[in-house]
């Protein structure tokens, strides 16, 4: 395939268009003998659906990477164009495109622009109605481009047919075969081919008060790059408990172990690195009534890296409240409340150790087939180790959207505003630090 790849480069098409072709041979053989695959159903039942949204201002990689990492602010910008199209009642299809500037504040070397684009076809080819028999072709081209640090500049083409087959509210189980391709523009001694394989599993008893599941994933690199695993695995495992009690509606537990690359974690994240990790979850939901409702969840978690120095351990608690404060026929108001703790410990670096409390408060109404509004703040509580790193921060975030034409059109707005009080002002230019985002979007269908 890599040297496919080469000869089309040479003749003068680039990665995007080889995506394209793909796609569209792809397209070309389904409509070509759809008769075959829709056993002569007629295609009345067309829908389609095109959706984007554009956003820019200010962030942290705090979001990028899961609290790892010391705050690393950038600016950014972002847009996707996503189309989703239902033929009939057994194929659909989706692509879409996403491209993402940033221009981080204090390292130009990190200054990175991403675009990806995916497609996804789908096959329903279930005969009986309880039955699942699904096929699925999954495409995705990635291109990462630097501005100073070009020898980190890579392409991704992504290749993943899979089945999933079972039957409705009994079980289901997943089969996924894939090849993922890396080419590193600068040298091709860094290029990397993986081809990885993915089983799921999901199994209800006694009437879905029971749900088993299950999960494998496996990757083998022919030529791995420096500083990563040639073979990485995952396995997780867990089951729910769906308990008929006047107050306990349902408890969870769930335990994942392997070795996975940071890249899988965020898309957006700017690194590339090995690591192995463990973390178990008991996760569980009470209802108070049909208008008050609450969960609690314990994870723990541990995470090494195969070569970088933020080896760490810890726990997160967390506590979410739900009440409905009115449901009618025309219009729905609730409020929203999580409290949350978190501990991390390092390894290597014992002075990033923090503890982190939280509390958010949000309002949602909606007047039904009309429009929406959404007010949330949240407050959190950073004690570090070394406490020239304490911090207070407060996250307020609106958001809005409105439907139109008996809600086929759709458009939203979503802004952010984020304040951060450093204990000592050497950390930041300023003592205060002040984000902001807007994110602007809109859904047709028709």
């Amino acid at each position: 395939m890599k040297e496919n790849n080469q000869q089309l480069i040479k003749k003068g098409i680039d990665k995007k268009c080889y995506l394209i072709i793909l796609v569209a041979k792809t397209l070309l053989y389904f409509f070509v003998n759809w008769e075959e695959f829709v056993f002569a159903k007629e295609l009345s039942n067309q829908q389609t659906s095109i959706s984007s949204y554009v956003e820019f201002g200010r962030r942290s990689t705090t979001d990028d990477y899961l609290e790892e990492d010391n705050d690393r602010n950038y600016r950014f910008y972002s847009y996707q164009l996503k189309l989703q199209q239902e033929l009939n009642k057994r194929i659909s299809f989706d692509a879409s495109f996403f491209k993402q500037d940033k221009d981080y504040k204090d390292s130009d070397k990190e200054d990175a622009k991403t675009e990806i684009i995916r497609s996804k076809l789908c096959y329903d080819a279930a005969k009986e109605k309880n039955d699942i028999f699904e096929y699925n072709l999954d495409l995705k081209y990635k291109a990462k481009r630097y501005r100073q640090t070009k020898n980190l500049e890579f392409d991704q083409i992504s290749f993943a047919p899979s089945l999933k087959l079972g039957k409705k509210e009994v079980y289901t189980l997943g089969l996924t075969i894939g090849i993922d391709e890396y080419d590193y523009l600068s040298s091709s001694e860094k290029d990397e081919s993986r081809v990885f394989g993915h089983v799921s599993f999901r199994h209800y008893l006694d009437q879905k008060n029971w749900l088993f599941l299950s999960t494998y994933r496996i990757e083998q690199a022919q030529q791995p790059r420096a500083q990563t695993k040639k073979r990485r695995q995952e396995l997780s495992l867990g089951i729910d408990n769906h308990i008929d009690w006047s107050w306990l509606n349902m408890i969870g537990l769930r335990l994942e172990i392997g070795q996975r690359n940071t890249c899988y974690d965020d898309e957006n994240r700017d690194d590339n690195y090995d690591y192995q990790y463990w973390r178990g979850l008991l996760k569980s939901e009470y209802n108070f009534g049909q208008r008050l409702k609450t969960n609690i969840n314990y994870q723990y978690f541990e995470k090494e890296y195969l070569v970088r120095d933020f080896d760490h351990c810890g726990f997160h608690l967390s506590n979410g409240w739900d009440y409905e404060l009115l449901n009618d026929k025309k219009n729905r108001l609730l409020l929203e409340w999580v409290f949350a703790h978190k501990k991390l410990n390092y390894k290597q670096q014992d002075g990033f150790d923090y503890y982190k409390n939280s509390a958010e408060l949000a309002l949602t109404y909606t007047k039904k087939k009309d429009w929406k509004t959404m007010t949330s703040i949240l407050f959190d509580s950073y004690e570090y180790k070394e406490k020239k790193f304490d911090k207070q921060r407060t996250t307020v975030k609106l958001f809005c959207e409105k439907w139109f034409a008996t809600s086929d059109i759709s458009v939203f707005i979503e802004t952010t505003l984020r304040i951060t009080d450093y204990e000592v002002s050497s950390i930041a230019v300023d003592r205060e630090e002040k984000q902001h985002s807007l994110r602007l979007g809109i859904s047709y269908k028709f």
